[in-house]
């Protein structure tokens, strides 16, 4: 009922449930205006956007229900819907441009771009009609004929329902209505987008959010285009995804475009993608200043300094880069040893958003700080009698090589017995110095040795003996003769180990010894002596106490306050007894005693220089002819010249 009374009241023949509420024609179910029903299978749904055909017939109104939902996504109806399911009176639209008809589009819906010429289809069996009227909204529109078609423009955008009532031959008004939608307003950006899309360094590439509308036929696709190039129109070449990946800072053209071909354009710098990776800047130094060519370095003994650094800057005028990471950097120092390899330095540095370089770099640095090798030689552990030269060889050198004095020596000629010399230092080409091995022994013995006689019964021995500070001992030591004539001529060689030769002769005899017998001794050169067995019993010359018998058995000494034994060095004996005599010591001692009378006060004979009492074991006289042997002891011994 209630759709009938609609239809009557605005003549309307296809309508939506939703719009008879709307126009308070039926009450909604609930209080947001939807109305409820039943499917096939008796479950509630919303039967807002179902259509109501309604159709007059000899001035009674019968109506239809069309069981299917119009609905669209927003919860709105679609338009136009009712009017093309409609069997009666109904309007057609076509796009004034190329003269196709308008027909509902999932995508644009029933938006177009162009203007829009409305035509009104009656029913045969209504002709000939008496009137037409084409209504903008509630407005009508007047025209100068009752013209069938309508064409309907816009400079702009263009959203309204048109309506044509028609009165047939009979009188009946039988009404149509559409809704137009021109879209001639091309997207929008928004008004964020007219700064820089990014701001925060990415890696490789920024995903942007394409940040644009559009409020007629809404938004379809985006697309990035070439510098020189323009909006394709054809939605074909566009992608619906908002997301686009920008790789490369620069500027950046993007096209929008709506369902209905509309199109837009915008520029944007984009300033803070870094895809490239930081660059290796090598730099070597000899102590503080630069090497220019550090691939062709030369040798030195000064500290040699590596120094990588990195380096991450803008190459374009929009393209940039993140700058290096505080810690992508390295520094080698090489101030000892020796360096001559090439050696293979290698690092990794970052950028700040991660980009990463490995450096790797080949240098041959060519420091050298290390003396060369020396070898000593020249000493030796045996003894010598010559100058001994140690020589210090420079057998080699890890760097730059031996000077040009490879060798250094020194030179001995002093006796001397060391250990642990060293010949001297020797240097490279830089002046690096090494001090050569202190294991050299040097012996020298310039002393020859020296030979000792010694004769003993029938045998005459020469004993060799090195002497001097340096002995490098004896290598030809003792000689021995046995002697069976006189005389004879002895000799040899003292040889020592360090070949210094002494040579040594001697002649032995025979000579006679002592008398047998002493028949005549004549003392002359004696005043008072008388012969006594070749013996002097008393001497005038005797001095202070004298020697008046010397048959007995002992002799006296007459001295000044001295002990007897004190005597001892006078006369080869020991003082036995002793009395004091005035202020004399009186010392009585054994004529056993009495060895030597030489000067001697002790005996008292005075002028004899060798002479003895025969008790007392006089053995010779001053002069050879004092005494005559009659008979002489043949007992022969060897002596030596």
């Amino acid at each position: 009922m209630a759709a009938s009374k609609f239809a009557e009241d605005t003549n309307m023949t296809a309508i939506y449930v939703k719009e008879l509420v709307e126009n308070g024609y039926f009450e909604a179910d609930d209080e947001d205006g939807n109305v409820y029903g039943l499917d096939k299978d008796l479950k509630k749904i919303n039967i807002n956007c179902y259509v109501i055909l309604t159709e007059q017939k000899k001035g009674i109104y019968y109506s239809d229900f069309i069981d299917n939902d119009y609905m669209n996504e927003d919860g709105t109806c679609d338009y136009n819907i009712p009017n093309k399911l409609t069997n009666g009176f109904k309007i057609e639209m076509y796009d004034a441009l190329d003269n196709n008809k308008i027909s509902y589009d999932s995508g644009k819906k029933w938006w177009t771009k162009n203007d829009v010429i409305l035509k009104a289809i009656i029913p045969e069996d209504a002709k000939p009609i008496k009137k037409i009227e084409w209504y903008e909204g509630y407005n009508n529109i007047p025209l100068e004929d009752n013209g069938e078609n309508l064409t309907v423009t816009t400079t702009s955008v263009l959203q309204q329902n048109y309506t044509a009532k028609v009165t047939d031959k009979e009188g009946n008004i039988l009404t149509a209505r559409v809704r137009i939608y021109i879209d001639k307003i091309a997207p929008n950006f928004y008004g964020s987008d007219a700064k820089n899309v990014n701001d925060k360094w990415e890696k490789n590439e920024i995903n942007y959010s394409v940040k644009a509308y559009d409020n007629e036929s809404d938004l379809y696709g985006y697309k990035e285009i070439g510098k020189n190039e323009t909006c394709p129109t054809t939605k074909s070449s566009y992608q619906k995804d908002k997301n686009i990946s920008f790789e490369s800072n620069g500027t950046k053209n993007i096209c929008v475009i709506d369902n209905v071909g509309n199109t837009s354009k915008k520029y944007f710098d984009i300033t803070h993608i870094d895809n490239l990776a930081p660059r290796c800047i090598w730099k070597v130094y000899t102590n503080n200043n630069e090497e220019k060519d550090f691939m062709n370095l030369s040798w030195t003994n000064n500290t040699r300094r590596i120094e990588l650094t990195c380096q991450d800057t803008s190459a374009t005028e929009l393209s940039g880069q993140s700058g290096c990471t505080s810690d992508s950097k390295k520094t080698w120092i090489i101030n000892s040893g020796t360096t001559n390899d090439s050696n293979n330095y290698i690092f990794t540095i970052k950028d700040n958003v991660g980009n990463k370089t490995d450096c790797t770099k080949i240098i041959n640095l060519k420091v050298d700080k290390e003396g060369p090798t020396c070898v000593s030689s020249g000493g030796s552990s045996n003894w010598t009698n010559s100058n001994v030269t140690i020589t210090g060889t420079c057998t080699g050198d890890s760097g730059v090589g031996c000077g040009n004095q490879t060798t250094v020596s020194k030179t001995y000629k002093n006796e001397t017995n060391l250990t642990n010399q060293s010949p001297g230092i020797i240097y490279d080409k830089l002046g690096n110095s090494t001090v050569c091995p202190s294991d050299q022994t040097i012996k020298i013995d310039k002393t020859p040795p020296v030979g000792s006689w010694s004769v003993k019964n029938n045998k005459v021995t020469l004993t060799c003996s090195d002497t001097g500070s340096y002995q490098s001992g004896i290598k030809s030591g003792t000689y021995t003769w046995t002697l069976t004539s006189s005389p004879v001529t002895l000799s040899n060689k003292c040889v020592d180990n360090a070949g210094n030769v002494s040579n040594n002769s001697k002649v032995a005899k025979y000579v006679q010894t002592d008398c047998k017998t002493r028949s005549q001794c004549h003392c002359s050169a004696y005043k008072s002596c008388q012969n006594a067995s070749c013996g002097c019993e008393s001497y005038n010359s005797c001095s202070s106490a004298g020697c008046a018998s010397y048959g007995t058995s002992t002799c006296t000494v007459l001295t000044t306050a001295q002990n007897c034994n004190a005597l001892n060095g006078g006369h080869g004996g020991g003082g036995t007894t002793g009395t004091i005599n005035g202020g004399n010591m009186v010392c009585n001692y054994p004529c056993s005693k009495c060895t030597s009378y030489n000067r001697s006060p002790v005996c008292g004979c005075a002028s004899y220089n060798s002479c003895q009492n025969a008790a007392c074991g006089c053995e010779s006289y001053y002069a050879a002819d004092d005494c005559s042997c009659e008979e002489w002891n043949y007992a022969w011994q060897f002596v030596l010249n």
